[in-house]
């Protein structure tokens, strides 16, 4: 690109992102009336993928039945080369002219309101979560054989023989007969989210608990839904041990915690003095009564929110999409605890200069994609720290907290 196109860009992004900040009605009637102003790339929406022979995909098929929970582990393969590598990958690398293992492709059938987020009500938010979660991606015969048979080498056996279930009967009676996480997630069933969650743990954490993993969603998820009625905790309190209960009760505020951008932006300006962190007070999403966590509990629990960032990640082509606020957070996150020395669980993480392999951005082409790739991390990080906000205003729960120190 020439650069002063590229600034221009660049420029037009902020300004459309900025009214998005300030004046979201301004900028639905905009996105309604599909007044765009980007006439300059409509002829990229004509440029096709090219045909591979590719299997497998990362999406489910719509003719699947989702009124029941799925609790067999069905983990596709971003998922099997995570577990397998001890960390996320970008698999769609390219090395000296060498073919990507992936192609993504636009879902048609994706139903943004059949998600997590269909409470996302910003239409720019709307945008970019479609460019972002409405693909489906297909990966090459080499690569899903590769991937199998490197986890059987790392891990000793196939994911059937590997990841045991360790999950009480009790647990999933409770999930599935006293709350709802009939629910997709980013994509997939809400159940593949958390089993990966617990899987990984299970298996690159090993000195801790892999069920707040299972259930770190059962108090609430950023977007105001709520699994489990608050009525219900004393019942939870009965099935898990009290430490995984206090994990679990604690991660839908910690998760907002770091989304809003302040908790770790506290914790880095007083670096020198953790080692005499107390505890950490906040309060809990679901009811906004008080809550804390040791200094030894608030640890663990910061491993825990790695590696459920983890499953947020894209698959593939990473250099085009580090404006993604979970991408930014996860990479702030990891060097946090790196620098702090307080990572445990195994999150083998490189964000390869793109001068050391050919640079290839291989997403379906949308505005929401444009605007992704483009608009700063720092406006998509503010947009993402507002929408918290508001959710929890909503919800009347505060995001004020404290750190107590001895």
């Amino acid at each position: 690109k020439n650069t002063a196109t590229h600034r221009s860009n660049h420029t037009f992004f902020l300004l459309l992102l900025f009214l998005d900040l300030i004046m979201d009605e301004v900028l639905e009637t905009l996105v309604k009336n599909k007044v765009y102003v980007f006439a300059v790339f409509g002829a990229l929406f004509f440029l096709r993928v090219p045909k591979k022979k590719m299997i497998g995909s990362h999406s489910h098929d719509d003719g699947e039945d989702k009124s029941q929970l799925q609790l067999v582990a069905n983990h596709d393969l971003q998922r099997i080369a995570a577990i397998s590598y001890g960390g996320p990958r970008d698999h769609g690398i390219v090395f000296q002219g060498m073919p990507s293992n992936v192609v993504v492709q636009k879902n048609e059938s994706f139903d943004l309101d059949k998600t997590i987020f269909k409470s996302v009500d910003s239409a720019l938010n709307r945008m970019i979560l479609n460019s972002k979660l409405g693909n489906t991606v297909y990966w090459s015969d080499g690569a899903s054989a590769h991937l199998y048979a490197e986890f059987e080498k790392r891990l000793g056996g196939s994911p059937a023989m590997v990841l045991k279930d360790p999950t009480n009967k009790a647990i999933y009676d409770f999930m599935q007969n006293e709350c709802n996480f009939v629910c997709e997630h980013a994509d997939g069933s809400f159940l593949d989210h958390l089993h990966f969650c617990r899987d990984y743990s299970l298996i690159h954490y090993k000195n801790y608990s892999p069920l707040p993993m299972l259930l770190h969603s059962i108090c609430g998820v950023a977007t105001n839904l709520f699994p489990m009625e608050p009525a219900l905790l004393p019942k939870l309190a009965t099935l898990v041990p009290k430490e995984d209960l206090a994990q679990i009760i604690a991660f839908p505020s910690i998760l907002r915690l770091l989304y809003d951008l302040k908790l770790l932006k506290a914790l880095r300006e007083r670096l020198s003095d953790l080692p005499r962190l107390k505890c950490v007070k906040f309060h809990r999403v679901m009811d906004n009564e008080p809550a804390e966590l040791s200094a030894e509990q608030f640890w663990i629990h910061l491993n825990y929110q790695m590696m459920h960032l983890m499953d947020f990640l894209p698959a593939a082509y990473w250099s085009s999409q580090l404006g993604d606020p979970l991408f930014g957070l996860f990479i702030d996150m990891h060097k946090f605890m790196h620098e702090c020395g307080k990572l445990e669980a195994t999150v083998n993480f490189d964000l390869k200069n793109p001068n050391e392999y050919d640079e290839v951005d291989g997403m379906p082409l949308s505005l929401g994609r444009l605007v992704g790739k483009y608009a700063p991390s720092f406006v998509q990080r503010a947009l993402a720290a507002k929408s918290i906000r508001k959710w929890s205003k909503t919800k009347g729960h505060s995001l004020d907290f404290e750190l107590v120190f001895n």
